[in-house]
């Protein structure tokens, strides 16, 4: 019998692959890497943000530790697209690679106390001039009483970006259904940062 976080996880998956990518995402794109380049994706799911940088020119690297995201992957066929199955704790970050990295939704289930570590070699990822674009759950989010996820107010977001100018910080406070069909309360911290040194 499948496990049901199993079954929680295929089905924001199947949500994911019938969105669009984030109308966001493509209008950093034309605003600050027009010409492309290489790009991280951290938490892909099935992989809509990925296609959007694909389409753009990039080659794209995504990283997921979920394996339902394995079919997804192995229907990209493109040379530019590298598919890694990792958690971000055990994923081998390349020094000053990327010209742009994307976590949306992720780094908030970081283990608490590897939080900083990730985070410090997500950043150190980006290449000087590049953009990191990323969220965080918000001391408001309903599941701020989850224990195993990761909340943030704004000035510790700031404290995170102390090597990066921020660009853009939005708060996202919206009601939307989670994989199950319930309405959930969200708050995410959005940040759009280009790395200085």
């Amino acid at each position: 019998m499948e496990k049901p976080e199993r079954k929680v996880s295929s089905a924001y998956h199947e949500r994911n692959s019938g969105e669009q990518s984030h109308p966001r995402l493509e209008r950093i794109v034309d605003m600050f890497l027009p010409d492309g380049g290489k790009a991280l994706d951290l938490g892909c799911s099935a992989l809509r943000d990925t296609k959007i940088l694909l389409d753009k020119g990039f080659e794209v690297t995504e990283v997921d530790g979920d394996s339902e995201t394995l079919k997804y992957s192995e229907a990209i066929e493109n040379e530019k697209f590298h598919h890694k199955i990792a958690q971000f704790e055990e994923f081998d970050f390349p020094t000053q690679e990327y010209d742009l990295a994307v976590a949306i939704n992720s780094l908030s289930f970081i283990q608490k106390d590897k939080f900083d570590l990730v985070f410090a070699r997500l950043k150190d990822s980006v290449k000087i001039g590049g953009i990191l674009y990323c969220t965080f759950f918000g001391n408001n989010h309903e599941w701020v009483k989850n224990e195993k996820s990761l909340f943030f107010n704004e000035e510790q977001v700031k404290e995170l970006f102390d090597d990066f100018d921020i660009r853009r910080l939005m708060h996202d406070d919206l009601v939307q259904n989670n994989p199950a069909g319930v309405p959930v309360h969200w708050h995410n911290i959005v940040v759009i940062a280009r790395r200085l040194r």
